[in-house]
């Protein structure tokens, strides 16, 4: 499949239960696949190149800038090599190429983006690669699972980004949106206790939430770290982490993530290539 300037396939907020499986894609304009909604399965799909005419792309995203909708499960996927054009400057673009330069890049693409506060997902045994910038990145979503996948080869195995809620900032204005759609769930046409029993962690939520309190409750474990320059990058919100039982192999800044992970039970095998 190849796709044009935007995205390859698409599910929709409204959508419930959708299995995406068994496709390969390959040069998307931007991503592969982007999807909102509920309860969707993603798996055993083969994306690769996504991003060659879009700055800030990959193979699989998440749209919306919620934590309201939940339940999908992202497994046995193999992402690699999202790359393509990147805007350096007013007019100015420069080809990605697999690899660790990545001086030239303002925004590199990621292999699979858990993005704008998407929350109770879970990623598991997946293989992402060959990254100019970021195996998979969590951008301040909660009650998320990433577990029994293989991040290689990227400038950073995972980043975690909450982001900022302060006056003025650009995510500032969707935190209050969110919160509105969250307390009138009745009024868009869905019972209220039956979302919640589906759905307990939305009950802790937070109306204001200060720095560090949106990104909470997420479980890194039992993941395998190899050949990236720095196995784990955290940006705002790193106390909230359950970082367990995950296995750093031949990577430049191995005890630099267990020093940002403490007690976390993780293996360094500094001597594996």
């Amino acid at each position: 499949y190849r796709a044009g300037a935007g995205a390859g396939a698409l599910i929709d907020k409204e959508e419930v239960g959708v299995v995406f499986t068994n496709n390969e894609m390959f040069k998307t304009g931007r991503h592969g696949l982007i999807f909102e909604g509920n309860d969707h399965f993603i798996g055993f799909n083969r994306i690769s190149e996504a991003g060659q005419i879009w700055v800030d792309a990959s193979p699989i995203n998440t749209g919306g800038r919620s934590m309201i909708r939940r339940g999908t499960v992202i497994q046995n996927n193999y992402l690699f090599e999202p790359g393509g054009y990147v805007q350096t400057g007013h007019g100015q673009w420069e080809l990605k190429r697999a690899g660790f330069s990545t001086s030239v890049f303002h925004v590199p693409n990621i292999t699979l983006m858990i993005d704008d506060w998407a929350s109770g997902v879970t990623i598991e045994g997946n293989v992402l690669e060959n990254a100019n910038g970021v195996c998979l990145s969590n951008h301040g979503g909660r009650d998320n699972i990433i577990r029994k996948n293989v991040f290689y080869n990227c400038v950073a195995g995972i980043t975690m980004d909450e982001p900022l809620l302060t006056a003025g900032t650009f995510f500032a204005p969707y935190w209050p949106l969110m919160w509105e759609e969250l307390q009138n769930l009745e009024a868009n046409g869905y019972n209220r206790t039956l979302y919640y029993q589906a759905y307990p962690e939305l009950s802790t939520v937070p109306e204001n939430p200060g720095q560090g309190e949106a990104m909470v409750n997420l479980l890194i474990e039992k993941n395998i770290f190899d050949k990236n320059h720095r196995p784990y990058k955290d940006h705002r919100g790193g106390a909230n982490l359950n970082f367990r039982n995950n296995l750093f192999k031949a990577s430049w800044r191995n005890f630099v993530a267990l020093r940002e992970a403490p007690n976390s039970g993780s293996y360094v095998d500094l001597n594996l290539t």
